[in-house]
C-alpha cells in the first residue's frame, strides 16, 4: 500500500484523499475529517464524502460513522484491502473495522488502541513518511 503525506492530506494510494477540507486538487474521492452541512446520498457519482452513511461506488465500498465529537472515521472497502481511518481510539473496536487489513493513522492514542488488538492488520504512521 502507498500513502503520500501533504500538510494535514492524507492520499491513498490511488483511491482517496482524507482532509480536513473539500479539495479537488487530486482527482480522487475525498473524505473529510469533520462532518459537513449536506448529504451526498441523492448524487450518482459521489466524489466528496463528509456524512455518516455506506458509499457504494462500484468497485469500492466506503462505510463512515461519527462520533459525538462530529470527527469521521472510515473503512474504504476494495476487493482485496480494508482500509481503516479512525480519529478516536474508542472506535477501533467497532465491528465494521473487524477485517480492517490496513489502518491509516495520525494519532498516538490510535496506534496504541489498534496495537491492542488481537488481530489488527498493519498500522501506517503517515506522520513518519
Amino acid at each position: 500500500m502507498k500513502f503520500t503525506l501533504q500538510g494535514s492530506t492524507i492520499i491513498i494510494d490511488d483511491i482517496c484523499v482524507i482532509s480536513d477540507q473539500h479539495t479537488t486538487e487530486h482527482n480522487l474521492i475525498n473524505l473529510t475529517k469533520r462532518v459537513g452541512l449536506d448529504m451526498n446520498y441523492q448524487s450518482k457519482w459521489i466524489n466528496h464524502i463528509d456524512y455518516p452513511g455506506e458509499y457504494e461506488l462500484g468497485w469500492l465500498t466506503i462505510n463512515c460513522i461519527t462520533d459525538s465529537e462530529w470527527l469521521l472515521h472510515y473503512l474504504v472497502a476494495t476487493e482485496d484491502r480494508h482500509i481503516g481511518y479512525v480519529q478516536n481510539p474508542k472506535l477501533v473496536t467497532n465491528r465494521i473495522f473487524a477485517e480492517v487489513t490496513d489502518w491509516i493513522c495520525d494519532r498516538d492514542d490510535v496506534i496504541v488502541a489498534i496495537e491492542k488488538l488481537d488481530e489488527s492488520g498493519k498500522i501506517y504512521d503517515v506522520r513518519q513518511s
